[in-house]
């Protein structure tokens, strides 16, 4: 998969259709995406295409329909990547790690400092505290809790 990076290397990606092309601003923030893109493509295909089939491996033989572009040898020595008792050890430990998590925040990239200033900006004569950034942190767009377990700590919490 990689001689596919190699490929795109100088070229124009900001007019590409296939959802890998990131080349929307200056060069360095450009590398910045692609990178970020790439690492998201390289994920998202060995969650939905590799993981499910670990035991089905007839369905590894071929790359998905979708993404035409992988050859069969890239696609083969990516599963094979995938398939490695080294990355299946380092993604049984990420699991686990993530798994230990009991109250998940909604942050993203922004991190408590974003959401600290985002709060600043839309309520600016209030005390901002550790507790409402807690609670800020773990709501959805619609400042609803979806989880019923955060939900029984929010309330404890305020």
């Amino acid at each position: 998969m990689d001689s596919i990076a190699q490929g795109y290397k100088g070229v124009d990606l900001g007019s590409c259709s296939n959802g890998l092309c990131c080349w929307a601003r200056g060069q360095e923030d450009g590398a910045i995406v692609c990178r970020q893109k790439w690492k998201d493509f390289k994920s998202t295909l060995t969650r939905q295409f590799i993981i499910p089939f670990t035991n089905d491996k007839d369905k590894l033989k071929e790359p998905p329909q979708l993404y035409q572009l992988i050859e069969k040898s890239e696609w083969y020595a990516f599963v094979a990547s995938r398939l490695s008792p080294e990355f299946v050890a380092v993604h049984t430990e990420q699991s686990q790690r993530r798994e230990k998590c009991e109250y998940n925040h909604r942050l993203s990239r922004k991190g408590y400092v974003g959401l600290e200033d985002q709060l600043k900006e839309t309520m600016p004569n209030e005390e901002i505290d550790c507790s409402l950034l807690w609670r800020k942190a773990r709501e959805d767009k619609q400042g609803n809790i979806p989880d019923p377990k955060v939900v029984k700590k929010a309330k404890l919490i305020k």
